[in-house]
């Protein structure tokens, strides 16, 4: 098992990519940072349970997926990655996002499904790169009317949350395919959805406790 990488690791200046998928990490080196050739980076499956504060400084950073660790919270300046493009924070121990999120002018997709998250910050909204939304399985009863700062969404996913409705500036979203809302808390059809076109967008609401009468 690797349970720390070797002292020297963050001497390798030119590595673009790594892999440390099922090594059972428990931390990274503060210098990790130094790595400043890295683009794509995997870190699924591992015992870390958070990044350092240097981690944001990876300039070139474009693809981030830590899923099923047990990272409990992003450093305050995670925004500063200014490449990241696609993000996988899925099953992870995360109760909050960073406001700095809000930052990340080049996300294009994210992933993230985490029982203690109960709350989207309002900063998300300013990603207006993201394409593919997919936030499910949290605890999230509501959505910040920053969404509408989402343009380029065409796939939106927030599935199995606690969400009782939705703000009307959702429908200011004109580029959407696919918004699956399945096994909520809704008890109507949310307003907002009738101001989208429903021919050319594939809206799920299955598993909510809304009347038959209105589907």
């Amino acid at each position: 098992d690797l349970r720390k990488l070797p002292k020297n690791f963050s001497k390798l200046e030119n590595l673009s990519d790594l892999d440390l998928n099922n090594t059972l990490l428990t931390e990274l080196p503060q210098d990790f940072h130094k790595l400043s050739n890295l683009s794509h980076f995997s870190l699924k499956k591992n015992d870390i349970s958070q990044l350092p504060d240097s981690f944001a400084n990876l300039p070139q950073l474009f693809t981030l997926n830590i899923m099923d660790s047990k990272i409990t919270q992003l450093p305050a300046n995670f925004g500063t990655l200014a490449k990241l493009s696609n993000l996988d924070l899925k099953d992870n121990l995360l109760t909050s996002l960073p406001a700095s999120i809000g930052y990340l002018a080049k996300l294009e997709t994210i992933e993230l499904s985490e029982k203690g998250i109960t709350q989207l910050p309002d900063e998300i909204g300013k990603l207006s790169k993201l394409r593919d939304i997919r936030i499910t399985h949290c605890s999230i009863s509501t959505v910040p009317s920053s969404v509408a700062g989402w343009r380029s969404c065409s796939s939106l996913y927030l599935n199995d949350n606690q969400i009782s409705s939705l703000p009307d500036e959702l429908a200011q979203i004109k580029n959407l395919t696919t918004i699956d809302l399945s096994n909520n808390l809704l008890t109507t059809v949310p307003a907002c959805l009738f101001k989208i076109y429903f021919s050319s967008v594939k809206i799920i609401l299955t598993g909510n406790k809304i009347p038959k009468s209105e589907i």
